[in-house]
């Protein structure tokens, strides 16, 4: 049973597609990994729990999907990703030597440098929606796998997931660096050519899987479910109040600010030989920290809450 589950190619596909998803997204420090992988792993099976009656391949037993997908796949993958960034974050290319030809040679397929990464997604407001668009945009192609399988009717040991995931990696890494520039990168007024390549190939994969999607099976899809779109509905909205509280608290107070008048004029003494010593303005102050712990509990609550309403879609597992 073993050999049978996690030899095949299509198991290999996808753990080199989670490692390559990590490598588009190299922002997170090595101590965030636990917590990436606690979100990471389990969102695509969030996303095929909730496309089980459109895409009739989701349809999977609960082993398959948490033991065999999300854990061991997925976290497999994303492990090795962090690996290769560690990697390519700290090695030393020594182009010196005495076979000048050879180093030209091999001087095209090694990067001659590495620069990390800060993507900063929760900076600012408009910073986590690129991040996000960004997200999707993987999760898209992720799902777009799936979707021409189906469409097309290609067997999942075909070579052809393989010779499609190569062409995302070498379409989707160059990419994602030009949307990296774009985002960070002031000066930048543009996306670059592959981004616009890579957004085209995810375009055209939904427009094949429209086209050439089985006649009977397109004749016969339904609406989607009530209950797992108020699952959504009500998911998203509350992640979206999660947003704009959080990014609402993190602005920074003027009064608080040391270059604001008003702070500079409640640190300056009025008699300079006089010793600052505890008083109510130091109460004020600690209360007020207090309040904004309890605020941002409070938004962790709302985000536990945004996630909580997901866990209802594992009533399409077959137990």
């Amino acid at each position: 049973l073993l050999p049978a589950t996690f030899l095949p190619s299509f198991f290999l596909c996808h753990s080199f597609s989670f490692l390559l998803s990590s490598c588009l997204r190299p922002s997170f420090p090595p101590s965030s990994f636990p917590r990436r992988v606690l979100l990471r792993a389990p969102g695509r099976q969030v996303l095929e729990l909730s496309l089980t009656w459109l895409i009739p391949q989701f349809n999977e037993c609960w082993w398959d999907s948490l033991i065999s997908d999300a854990v061991i796949a997925n976290m497999s993958g994303m492990y090795a990703g962090h690996l290769t960034l560690r990697f390519l974050e700290t090695h030393q290319f020594n182009w010196g030597g005495y076979q000048p030809r050879l180093q030209r040679a091999l001087g095209r397929f090694y990067p001659l440098s590495w620069s990390r990464w800060e993507w900063e997604a929760l900076g600012s407001f408009k910073r986590f929606t690129q991040v996000l668009v960004l997200v999707l945009l993987t999760l898209a192609a992720e799902l777009n796998a799936f979707m021409f399988l189906n469409a097309m009717d290609v067997p999942k040991e075909s070579r052809l997931n393989a010779a499609r995931l190569l062409l995302v990696a070498a379409v989707g890494v160059p990419a994602a660096h030009e949307y990296y520039e774009y985002v960070t990168n002031p000066v930048s007024g543009r996306l670059g050519q592959n981004m616009w390549v890579f957004f085209g190939m995810i375009q055209l994969e939904w427009m094949m899987w429209a086209k050439f999607a089985n006649q009977s099976f397109m004749d016969h899809m339904e609406a989607p479910p009530v209950d797992i779109t108020c699952i959504w509905v009500l998911s998203l909205g509350l992640f979206a109040t999660w947003a704009l509280l959080f990014f609402s608290l993190s602005k920074p107070d003027p009064a608080e600010c040391p270059s604001s008048p008003s702070s500079l004029s409640s640190q300056t003494p009025s008699n300079p030989h006089r010793q600052p010593t505890g008083g109510p303005q130091v109460d004020i102050q600690q209360s007020q920290k207090k309040v904004k712990v309890w605020r941002y509990i409070l938004v962790d609550i709302v985000l536990v809450a945004a996630i909580a309403p997901l866990f209802y879609l594992a009533k399409q597992y077959h137990y």
